[in-house]
């Protein structure tokens, strides 16, 4: 039993690692928008499916609620979860505006409702960043030239979900060193 959990950590944050160095300058160009949109009085919406639906939240937390320092609180909002998506897609169409982000961490099953989001994201003119795994080409064609799409090559909804928390964490500390200063 050690011997299988020492190795399955040690798969799991290998795999994160790896995803994390190779997504680096991905991660940096998404926390640069998000910077440059906060800068602007834009404002950041998170989403989330599925498990990943928390990692979401977490962002949300994160720059709502000082990550790294003590600093004015980011307009941050989360759309409601997996179960609330009518909702969800309701709150975008009516507090969205082209000088807004959206980022959405997509699950291993691709959901019909993140369709929906992007979709009004696009409407609305405002940038999208995806952070999910590769097999979600579906979601991936929706996106357009000024979006980002960091597609994490996993297979194990544990290895995406570490992955994604980890950039999750990686965009917010980016945020904090951007906007204030803060170290990394």
């Amino acid at each position: 039993m050690d011997d299988a959990l020492l190795n399955f950590l040690r798969d799991l944050m290998e795999m994160r690692d790896t995803h994390v160095e190779r997504l680096a300058p991905q991660i940096a160009f998404t926390a640069g928008l998000a910077s440059s949109c906060l800068a602007n009085d834009g404002k950041i919406f998170t989403a989330g499916c599925g498990h990943s639906a928390s990692i979401a939240l977490i962002l949300e937390q994160q720059l709502i609620d000082q990550y790294r320092i003590e600093r004015p609180n980011l307009p941050c909002i989360g759309l409601g979860s997996q179960s609330s998506f009518d909702f969800s897609t309701q709150q975008l169409k009516a507090l969205a505006k082209p000088d807004d982000s959206l980022i959405i961490f997509s699950s291993l099953a691709q959901e019909s409702a993140v369709g929906a989001l992007l979709d009004i994201a696009a409407d609305r003119g405002m940038t999208t960043i995806l952070i999910g795994p590769t097999s979600a080409a579906g979601l991936r064609s929706k996106l357009e030239d000024k979006d980002v799409d960091i597609a994490i090559d996993v297979t194990h909804k544990a290895q995406l979900l570490d992955s994604q928390l980890s950039i999750a964490l990686s965009i917010a500390g980016l945020i904090d060193f951007q906007l204030f200063g803060s170290d990394m």
